[in-house]
Formats: C-alpha cells, structure tokens, sequence
C-alpha cells in the first residue's frame, strides 16, 4: 500500500481511521494542561499561604481583642470621657511632633493609638501615661495650645479631667 493513503494502525477495541482515539493531541492541549497543571501548584501555595495568613492574624488579633475586653467598663467610659473631652476643645490645638491638629484629627489619632496599644492599657491613667502623653516614635510631649497661644501638656489637662470624673 501507498504510504499517504494508508491508516493509522487500529488500537485495541478501537475502529482505527478518524474514529479513533489517537493518543496524541492537538498542540493547543497539552499546553493548555501544562498551563494549568503549572497553576494548580501555586494556586496551592497561595492557598496555603492564604490560610497561614488568616490563622497568623486571627491569633494576633484576638489576644488584644479579649485584653481589651478585659478592660473594667468603668475605665472604658473615662477614656471615652478623656477623649470627648478632646474633642470638645473647640478653641484649642492638638499638637503632635510640633504640628497642630484640630479635636476631631487628634480623636481619631488618639482611639488609633489606643486600640494599637490596648494590651497595655489597664485604666484611664494607662490611657493617659501610655498613649495620650507623648509620641511613641519621638518622645515628645503631647501638647494642647489654646486660642491665646497658652500651652499646656495633654497629659495635666487630661489628668485634671479624669480628677474631675472621678469626684
């Protein structure tokens, strides 16, 4: 027989000619397969990334969760009173690092700060010592300049408060 017009030689069980099932595929395949069966591999790995992930947040987050938790209603209401009172000093500056903020900045820097450090902080006078007094990152004090250009340390203005609170 010619070689162009012969056959491809029947497999077992099959029918032979276009019917049957010619192990070898169209190119477009096999780098399909191999484009996914590259993916599967890493898609695994950032599963499991993934999952290390969360299980690695979860256990950071919870323990300051229940501490914070941990922390006495009773002290939980002071320190929202220190920091309303902050925020109500509709007159005065809060100043940070030598730059002035107004109440509602340095409310929110303020709740940041203490929800970052709240495995720290057992009492308004922790709040007050440990979050609200001075920078983390410079040391310096926190300060509270008034209209008249008077200045004063957060921490006398938010320890008399807390006096007042407390009587």
């Amino acid at each position: 027989m010619h070689p162009i017009l012969s056959f491809p030689p029947l497999e077992k069980g099959g029918q032979g000619g276009f019917l049957s099932r010619n192990k070898t595929k169209s190119p477009s395949v096999p780098l399909f397969q191999r484009g996914i069966q590259l993916l599967l591999p890493f898609s695994k790995q950032l599963t499991g990334r993934g999952t290390f992930a969360v299980v690695l947040l979860v256990i950071l987050t919870v323990p300051s969760y229940v501490r914070a938790q941990n922390l006495p209603a009773g002290e939980k209401q002071k320190i929202e009173a220190l920091i309303k009172h902050l925020g109500d000093l509709k007159e005065a500056n809060f100043v940070r690092n030598g730059t002035a903020y107004e109440p509602a900045t340095a409310v929110r820097f303020l709740r940041g700060k203490w929800n970052a450090n709240s495995a720290d902080v057992k009492s308004a006078r922790d709040f007050i010592d440990k979050v609200a007094s001075s920078s983390g990152t410079t040391g310096k004090p926190y300060l509270i300049r008034f209209k008249d250009g008077k200045e004063i340390h957060s921490r006398e203005l938010l320890l008399a408060e807390l006096k007042k609170i407390e009587t």
